[in-house]
């Protein structure tokens, strides 16, 4: 328990992670819908790496130690952190050829899938990190949230910067909204449950769970998805820019442990009929 929250860098981290890796993620999707030009898909690709790039700063910044950098690479596919990092930069690489190399008209396509298919494995990468079983707030299905609300970012802000192309994308990109709505509601069922046993990291964040989650919701969905509706691609995309950190703010301030004093209370809580 802590009084003070420590885990900052990594909230500005994951909100930068998510956001650039939905951007690149999103790009096949909206070429196999038609609605993503060369020009507009290689700008906003030139963005994410950018967002990226300055997440992954902050990232190994967090490591306090410039010389485990070397151990994060080595433990690639043994540590699921490892893991992460790596594929972070893996992304990075992809999408910054994907933005910025010359290439012929058959290999945008290509590329453009294989920066897709490497950055949503890196979102998937980002949740599995934080499944850890004395963590009763991160356990499924929050693992899978970084990818959908990745995904739905993309499509938001592409919306955003190509507003003629709205008309194509509005329906993908609501059914992206309300998947990540039901994942996120999963979660937040899974938190309300939590016992009063269980020790919840930052109490004073904790006790504001039900407003912070709220906002969440109202930054990252229901906003969006009426703005979406109206037209207001580029105040949804704003919205849910700004809904990224409170999600990942909810995410790490409402850590509960399941500790060994945890699991004493449990017990004679159940000895005495509470």
């Amino acid at each position: 328990m802590t009084k003070v929250m420590h885990e900052w860098p990594l909230v500005l981290f994951a909100s930068l992670a998510v956001a650039g890796g939905g951007l690149l993620a999103a790009q096949p999707m909206l070429m196999a819908l038609g609605a993503s030009g060369s020009a507009e898909a290689r700008s906003q690709a030139a963005w994410a790496v950018g967002l990226l790039l300055v997440g992954l700063v902050v990232s190994l910044g967090h490591l306090g130690q410039s010389q485990r950098l070397l151990m994060v690479v080595r433990r690639f596919g043994v540590s699921r952190l490892s893991t992460e990092v790596v594929l972070a930069g893996a992304a990075i690489v992809a999408g910054a050829a994907y933005a910025l190399a010359p290439l012929p008209v058959h290999g945008e396509p290509l590329l453009a899938w294989l920066t897709g298919v490497v950055s949503v494995v890196f979102l998937l990468s980002l949740g599995f990190v934080y499944r850890l079983r004395g963590q009763i707030a991160w356990l499924d299905p929050a693992c899978i949230g970084p990818a959908l609300t990745g995904l739905a970012f993309g499509f938001v802000a592409r919306a955003a910067t190509a507003p003629a192309e709205l008309s194509r994308t509005l329906g993908p990109t609501l059914a992206l909204l309300a998947a990540d709505a039901v994942v996120f509601g999963a979660r937040w069922i899974r938190i309300a449950r939590i016992r009063p046993w269980l020790v919840p990291a930052h109490p004073a964040i904790f006790r504001f769970r039900h407003p912070l989650l709220t906002g969440r919701l109202l930054l990252t969905t229901l906003a969006p998805a009426a703005l979406l509706t109206l037209g207001r691609a580029t105040v949804a995309d704003l919205l849910f820019g700004i809904g990224l950190l409170v999600d990942r703010l909810a995410f790490y301030g409402l850590a509960a442990q399941h500790t060994t004093e945890a699991e004493i209370a449990r017990v004679e809580a159940a000895i005495e009929g509470r």
